[in-house]
């Protein structure tokens, strides 16, 4: 199992939340109410951090999109892989963070997919683009506080007991 509660995965995660949501706070009352003020901004940004931070630790937005540069045949470490990466992970978290402030904001209500409607594509970019701000950003920033990241690990994790090897004729004996 991959130990994803590290203190590189920790800080790039968060690193880039607070970009991601600093711009948020700022663009969305901006575009719902036409102003901006430090309440909206205090409220936007507790939303948005707390929806960003938890749904990047804890769904592996990352890893899809990896998964889908990689199938689009995108060299990885590349600039195109890193965008096409980052697309998926700002396409599926604006999404959901759009929906969420939306009806936070406006409510769930008769108006509320007009309301949405109307700011989904703006979230989107701003999201996209501060994401890949942070994603260019946060990895060089982390290799400088905490060094390499840790190298995956797929080995098993001790269970105290060893497994009785396969011999490949139906008995799990040990060979000898």
């Amino acid at each position: 199992m991959k130990k994803i509660f590290n203190k590189y995965n920790l800080f790039i995660n968060i690193y880039i939340s607070l970009i991601i949501n600093v711009a948020l706070a700022c663009v969305l009352p901006l575009l719902a109410v036409g102003t901006l003020n430090f309440m909206l901004f205090i409220r936007g940004f507790a939303i948005a951090f707390t929806i960003s931070t938890l749904l990047v630790l804890f769904v592996p937005l990352n890893l899809l999109g990896d998964k889908t540069a990689r199938a689009m045949g995108l060299k990885e470490g590349g600039v195109p892989f890193r965008f096409m990466s980052t697309l998926v992970l700002a396409a599926i978290l604006s999404l959901v963070m759009s929906l969420i402030m939306t009806a936070v904001n406006a409510g769930v209500g008769p108006y509320f997919f007009n309301a949405w409607r109307h700011l989904v594509l703006y979230v989107f970019l701003s999201v996209y683009a501060t994401a890949l701000i942070g994603n260019f950003t946060a990895f060089p920033l982390a290799m400088k506080l905490f060094g390499p990241p840790p190298a995956p690990s797929d080995a098993p994790e001790p269970s105290g007991t060893p497994e009785p090897e396969n011999n490949g004729d139906g008995s799990d004996e040990k060979a000898a």
